[in-house]
């Protein structure tokens, strides 16, 4: 008698081998294949830099803060192009992609050192190091310029005349310049005067560099959409021996990351939102020529992103020698309720509630 095999079940095992062939395939996902449903195109980046062991060779210091400042402004998927295309990977390509991978949950794990990441309220972060940086630095946070090696972190910058990796490890450590070792420390925070501090409600006036991190969402149910987002003033230095010069750029980040609830056990995934970005803050230069006031707002939109930022360049200076001479920086954010002033930051999804870096 001839066996009839129901249609149905051809089309039940059709769907199960379907079903695991994805499951397959989702393990060994690549990295174009994982960002096409995450980033915007792909755009030219003109920028020449040389590579040595895996790390950006710089020709000097305002090559260094230019490339910056430009690669600062690209998606993901365009930084990921241009760093295949010279044999690179930077610290921020490499946790953004692991970022992805880990609410895609794909792994548990970063391609990264275990101590460059933290989980702050269960969302991982570069930890110590701020993405602007990041985008220069490579996976282990080193960078070159010219004869030096070295690294910025958010505690300060750190530069060695002719060193090695060792050398600057134990630079991280000590933190202190040597520069008859041809050592370069400057920090962002020390015990001496305050050269950032910050003002707020609650905290009075502490003496380091600038860093607040918030999480909001509307809801806990299936849906629900959230914002993590940062806030950062910082200082890069860095030092020129063949021309005995510092220089020293400050800098405002506004950073966010947009998520929505879903039922994985992540629990959030990342999810495309319009990031709106304020900002209103007064910074108060104070050095021997003496004090001069500076003023930022802004308001923008950043349309259809996970990731977006928005960095606010305050000031470079040029200054002979090595240090600052008796130089102290003071900044002042507040919030303004009325016309949409303040700083903060928000997404359309999430709208009317924003993170507020401001006195209540």
């Amino acid at each position: 008698m001839k066996q009839v095999f129901p249609l149905f079940r051809l089309f039940a095992l059709l769907g199960v081998f379907l079903a695991f062939q994805a499951c397959g395939d989702k393990n060994q996902t690549t990295e174009d294949q994982l960002i096409d449903d995450y980033v915007e195109p792909v755009h030219s980046i003109d920028l020449n830099v040389a590579v040595k062991n895996g790390a950006l060779v710089f020709e000097s210091d305002e090559k260094f803060f230019e490339a910056m400042q430009i690669l600062d402004t690209f998606n993901l998927s365009s930084r990921l192009a241009w760093e295949d295309a010279i044999g690179f990977r930077s610290l921020r390509t490499a946790f953004e992609l692991g970022l992805i991978k880990y609410f895609n949950e794909e792994t548990d794990g970063f391609d990264l050192p275990a101590d460059m990441i933290d989980y702050v309220d269960g969302f991982p972060a570069l930890k110590g190091i701020d993405g602007y940086p990041a985008s220069v630095l490579n996976r282990d946070a080193i960078v070159y310029i010219g004869d030096q090696i070295g690294t910025v972190r958010e505690e300060g910058s750190f530069w060695i005349e002719n060193g090695t990796k060792a050398q600057l490890a134990q630079a991280l450590i000590e933190k202190e310049s040597r520069l008859e070792d041809g050592i370069y420390v400057r920090l962002n925070k020390y015990d001496g005067p305050a050269i950032a501090q910050q003002r707020t409600c609650t905290n009075g006036f502490p003496n380091t560099s600038y860093t607040d991190q918030e999480f909001i969402s509307n809801g806990t149910g299936r849906g629900s959409s959230a914002l993590q987002g940062m806030f950062t003033f910082q200082f890069i230095t860095t030092y020129d021996s063949q021309r005995n010069r510092t220089t020293i750029e400050c800098y405002a980040r506004l950073t966010g990351t947009s998520y929505r609830r879903s039922r994985n056990r992540r629990n959030w995934n990342l999810h495309r939102d319009n990031h709106v970005f304020s900002w209103d803050f007064d910074v108060l230069r104070v050095n021997s020529s003496g004090t001069t006031p500076l003023s930022f707002s802004g308001f923008v939109t950043h349309y259809n992103n996970q990731f977006a930022v928005r960095t606010i360049n305050i000031f470079q200076s040029l200054i002979s020698g090595t240090v600052i001479d008796e130089a102290f920086t003071l900044v002042e954010t507040y919030d303004v309720p009325t016309n949409g002033g303040g700083t903060f930051q928000s997404t359309h999804n999430i709208s009317p509630m924003r993170i507020e870096y401001a006195c209540d």
